[in-house]
């Protein structure tokens, strides 16, 4: 991955789900923890199972169970 002209190296397996928009990249790693790559820095989000999530610029919204919606903007999760 590149960002600002540097390459980054975010893992050594194949994520289950990538999702990308503007200059966020959201994935579920292989073990299953929902992650972020946003401004060259790469953080996970949740260690909890993510049934559903999608990125919005640099929002990026989740679902955990059933219908507990989550909401990471910023680097904080509401």
């Amino acid at each position: 991955m590149f960002y600002k002209g540097k390459e980054y190296s975010m893992f050594n397996y194949v994520p289950k789900l990538i999702k990308i928009s503007g200059g966020t990249v959201a994935f579920i790693d292989n073990l299953n923890r929902l992650q972020v790559f946003q401004n060259g820095v790469s953080k996970i989000i949740s260690y909890e199972i993510v049934t559903a999530f999608e990125v919005n610029g640099n929002v990026v919204s989740y679902t955990l169970g059933d219908n507990n919606e989550k909401i990471y903007w910023n680097g904080t999760t509401y």
